[in-house]
C-alpha cells in the first residue's frame, strides 16, 4: 500500500485532525494554513489537504496530507461511496456540489456497516488537484 503524501505546516490558529485546511501564508519556507471554513469557487480557498495532527494553538506544526487515502477525515452527512467531495464551512467533508472544488472521492465511514453520517470518521482519497464541479 502506498503512503499519503504528507507536509509539515505552521498552524495559523487552532485546528482539529482530520478537517480540510487551507493555505494561509508561507513563513521561512514553510506553509501556514487555517482551519478551511469554505470549498466553494466563489471564496478563492486554496484548500491543501486534510489536518493529519492537530494544532492547539498559533505556531503549533502540523502534519497535513495533501494526497492520498486519509482514514480520519470526518464526514458532515451520509455520503455514499464514490462521490466526489468537498469542503463544508466547519472543514468537514461533504458531497461535492455545483460551484465546490472536488478535492477526492469519498471511500466510506469508518463504522462496521462501512456507512458515514454527521460528525462520523470516514475514509477518503485526496486527488492532490482541485477541479471545479459544473
Amino acid at each position: 500500500m502506498s503512503q499519503p503524501v504528507t507536509i509539515t505546516c505552521i498552524a495559523s490558529a487552532a485546528i482539529l485532525r482530520g478537517r480540510f485546511v487551507r493555505l494561509n501564508s508561507y513563513s521561512t519556507g514553510i506553509p501556514v494554513v487555517t482551519q478551511a471554513t469554505d470549498g466553494t469557487s466563489a471564496t478563492g480557498h486554496l484548500i491543501v489537504g486534510v489536518a493529519g495532527t492537530a494544532a492547539a494553538a498559533v505556531g503549533d506544526l502540523i502534519d497535513v496530507v495533501v494526497q492520498g487515502r486519509v482514514d480520519y477525515a470526518v464526514a458532515s452527512a451520509a455520503i455514499a461511496p464514490g462521490t466526489t467531495i468537498g469542503c463544508t464551512a466547519d472543514a468537514e467533508v461533504k458531497a461535492a456540489a455545483s460551484g465546490d472544488f472536488g478535492l477526492g472521492t469519498m471511500l466510506g465511514g469508518r463504522s462496521s456497516t462501512g456507512a458515514t453520517a454527521n460528525d462520523a470518521v470516514c475514509s477518503i482519497l485526496l486527488s492532490g488537484i482541485r477541479i471545479l464541479v459544473a
